[in-house]
């Protein structure tokens, strides 16, 4: 988050997210503006720190604004396809054990929805939360087997380094 409020602070005009259909560009001053609007929405309804935050969201500038709100309030972002349905939305919020579900907004002016989520206690919940979470994607990798694979913020820092 460093990094982009300070690209932010240099070139706040400067387009940070271009997308071509339908063209959409928002900069990055726009960009650190709304994210943290999410965040503070996000913590206001009591999201804390390391909460896993599953995000129900289409692809494009909104998702990233979103994913961008639910790491700048410290919780772990957990990407949902928006396309599961109401029964795959309820299977990865049981199986990654969320505490909240956000809904981005399906047009402007709606508003954003979070709601928290009753998963059930998660016996390596110390673990987890050594890892410092910051993203947990469910894939199947080479096995074809879906597990979570959780990356913590060290990690991601590290990748965008390099």
């Amino acid at each position: 988050m460093d990094a982009l409020r300070a690209r932010a602070a240099e070139r706040a005009a400067h387009p940070a997210l271009v997308v071509d259909a339908p063209e959409e560009r928002i900069s990055y001053g726009a960009l650190v503006e709304a994210m943290d609007d999410v965040a503070t929405a996000l913590r206001r309804a009591g999201v804390a720190a390391g909460e896993r935050c599953g995000l129900v969201a289409p692809q494009g500038a909104r998702f990233v604004v979103h994913a961008l709100g639910i790491l700048a309030a410290g919780a772990c972002l957990v990407p949902i396809a928006d396309e599961r349905g109401r029964a795959g939305v309820a299977a990865v919020c049981q199986e990654a054990r969320l505490a909240w579900l956000v809904r981005a907004p399906a047009a402007p002016g709606d508003g954003l929805r979070i709601a928290p989520v009753a998963a059930g206690p998660f016996e390596h919940e110390e673990a987890f939360r050594a890892l410092s979470p910051c993203y947990l994607r469910f894939t199947s990798g080479t096995t074809s087997q879906r597990k979570g694979v959780v990356l913590g913020h060290a990690t991601v820092t590290a990748r965008l380094d390099a």
